[in-house]
């Protein structure tokens, strides 16, 4: 595999990789499994025709298509990383950096998770850890890994937006990216969930940013 070295990776206050892989825990069953390569749309968990836990068809395919577009990516929401890994097996030049709370998947205070007697972070790494050199980890809200990211004067390719889908939670996201970055792709999963349509929408008016849509995919490329 190969290692792209760059120069900001140092600089961020990023939750380092262990130096052995964490092990696999067999409760790790019942719908975290990672499809195998290839094969994440035929062979997954499926249910209503998308992968439980993961993503539909079309947003598989547009993914893979804006994820060639730059060679650094924010990611804002990582959950267990599988669209981290969608991104980087389409484009090998690409480096992902991950940012999410990577709280114990029984935590009472997440309103979008189920409750499972699993550790977020711990799962993470297991599935992703063929991919270490190229994903940089930071733990922490998102605004704050936004936060991190410009302190550290790093400018993204791409932004995928895929955290929390309340208003309150996207539409800070969304605001401060397209703020920070004009330059910047920046893209999402589910539309069709309100606070999320709202938060592009806003978005797409206030800082006159092109918007596009392929049924839940969207995107707010720089303007011309």
């Amino acid at each position: 595999m190969q290692v792209l070295q760059h120069r900001w990776l140092n600089d961020l206050q990023s939750t380092e990789w262990p130096g052995e892989r964490p092990p696999w825990n067999p409760q790790y069953a019942d719908g975290f499994e990672m499809p195998p390569d290839g094969e994440h749309i035929l062979n997954g968990i499926v249910e209503n025709g998308a992968v439980r836990g993961w993503m539909n068809p079309e947003v598989h395919e547009n993914l893979v298509r804006v994820s060639k577009l730059g060679n650094i990516c924010l990611e804002l929401g990582s959950w267990l990383g599988w669209s981290a890994r969608t991104m980087l097996d389409s484009n090998p030049a690409l480096h992902v950096i991950c940012a999410d709370m990577y709280r114990p998947l029984d935590d009472p205070t997440d309103e979008e998770r189920p409750y499972h007697p699993l550790n977020q972070l711990d799962l993470f790494m297991h599935r992703n850890w063929d991919y270490r050199y190229r994903i940089t980890i930071l733990q922490g809200h998102t605004l704050t890994a936004i936060s991190e990211v410009v302190r550290c004067e790093i400018e993204p390719d791409l932004i995928y937006v895929d955290s929390g889908h309340h208003w309150h939670i996207c539409g800070p996201e969304i605001a401060s990216c397209c703020f920070l970055w004009p330059r910047t792709h920046i893209f999402g999963d589910d539309y069709p969930i309100a606070g999320v349509s709202k938060a592009v929408g806003v978005a797409v008016s206030t800082f006159s940013r092109p918007g596009r849509r392929t049924g839940r995919f969207w995107e707010l490329p720089p303007k011309e």
